[in-house]
C-alpha cells in the first residue's frame, strides 16, 4: 500500500517493538500505522544474507562523497540490495575508477560463488561494469586468482548481477575487483567523460 491507505484489519498485522533478526534471503515490508489504521509511513527491503553479510571489509578505492551508500564500505556487505534502481541510497559510486575490496570472513569458509549487484545505466548514461575478478586467500597475504566474470544477468530498473561461479575452495579473505565501463563513447550522453560505476552489494556463497 501507500501512505494514507487504510488497513482493513489492523489486528491481523504483527506488531514489532524490538529489532528483528533477519537470517535468510527475502523481501520484508513494514508499515507505521495511526491509531485509526491508516498507513503513515512504510519501508521495504530486499535482503540477501550470505557469507559476506556483516563481515569486515576494506575498500582500496574510495567511493565518491556524494555516493557513499549505506555506511560506506559496510553498505556492500549489509545484506540489502536496491530494489528501486538508481533511486536508492544503497549505491556506492565511483567515477573514473574501479572498485576493489577485501572481505575478511573471520574464519576459513567453503566458497563456491561471488557476485556483485550493479547498475548498468543511470538515466541515459551507461555505467555497465566490464568484469568482476575474484582472488582468494587463507592468510590475507597470498591471494590466488579464482576467476573472472563478464556476463551480467540483467534485472529490472537497469540493475544486474555479475556472478562468478568458482571451483569449491576454502578461504578466509576474498579480494573483489570490478572494472568500470571507462570513457563514455561518442554519440552517447556525456561522451568523453569518465563513466560511473555503481555497486550496492557483494555476495559470497
Amino acid at each position: 500500500g501507500n501512505a494514507g491507505d487504510a488497513i482493513a484489519d489492523v489486528k491481523s498485522i504483527p506488531i514489532y517493538s524490538k529489532p528483528i533478526t533477519i537470517t535468510a534471503d527475502g523481501y520484508a515490508k513494514a508499515v507505521l500505522l495511526s491509531s485509526e489504521g491508516t498507513v503513515i509511513d512504510e519501508i521495504a527491503k530486499d535482503f540477501s544474507i550470505n557469507l559476506a553479510t556483516g563481515k569486515k571489509i576494506k575498500l582500496t578505492t574510495t567511493p565518491a562523497i556524494n555516493f557513499p551508500g549505506e555506511g560506506n564500505a559496510f553498505g556492500l556487505i549489509n545484506g540489502v540490495r536496491s530494489d528501486r534502481g538508481a533511486n536508492s541510497t544503497e549505491w556506492l559510486g565511483w567515477q573514473g575508477a574501479d572498485m576493489e575490496a577485501v572481505i575478511d570472513l573471520g574464519t576459513p569458509k567453503s566458497i563456491t560463488s561471488v557476485s556483485v549487484h550493479v547498475l548498468t545505466a543511470r538515466g541515459s548514461q551507461p555505467c555497465k561494469p566490464q568484469w568482476l575478478e575474484v582472488f582468494t586467500s587463507i592468510d590475507g597475504k597470498n591471494f590466488i586468482a579464482a576467476g573472472k566474470a563478464t556476463n551480467i544477468k540483467q534485472d529490472k530498473l537497469n540493475m544486474g548481477t555479475l556472478d562468478l561461479l568458482i571451483r569449491k575452495t576454502t578461504a578466509q579473505f576474498i579480494r573483489v575487483k570490478v572494472k568500470g565501463f571507462g570513457k563514455i563513447p561518442d554519440g552517447m550522453p556525456g561522451a568523453g567523460n569518465d563513466s560511473w560505476l555503481f555497486l550496492d552489494e557483494i555476495q559470497i556463497r
